[in-house]
């Protein structure tokens, strides 16, 4: 696991961050992930209906928002309940600090410096 992470952080990474460094440059409004996951319905209609002005009604993207929750896409497995094989782990924001050794923490630091939280 170390390794993997390790690998990403020097292959992958780099071109997110760069990405991401772009949009707070930029100054575009982000959506955390624990937010997303509380109240998803409410910021996903006031982001793309409101402010992106897509052109669909609130009920429709409720409809689409209930189809793409963890929930549905893992035939009914909770958030929290995890599959080792399954590309949706948990469902639920922070797991990855229980991946996270204190190697792949300091060369995070290193090549991107700290982050909020």
């Amino acid at each position: 696991m170390e390794d993997g992470l390790l690998l990403l952080m020097n292959e992958w990474l780099p071109l997110s961050s760069r990405i991401q460094q772009s949009w707070v440059k930029a100054g575009e409004t982000f959506i955390r992930h624990e937010d997303l996951l509380e109240k998803n319905s409410e910021m996903l209609e006031e982001l793309l209906i409101g402010y992106c002005e897509i052109k669909i009604t609130p009920e429709s993207l409720r409809e689409i928002i209930v189809k793409n929750r963890f929930e549905s896409l893992t035939d009914g497995r909770k958030q929290r309940e995890e599959s080792l094989i399954a590309p949706e782990r948990k469902g639920i924001s922070g797991d990855w600090k229980n991946y996270i050794t204190p190697l792949v923490a300091d060369k995070f630091i290193e090549l991107y410096g700290k982050t909020s939280s």
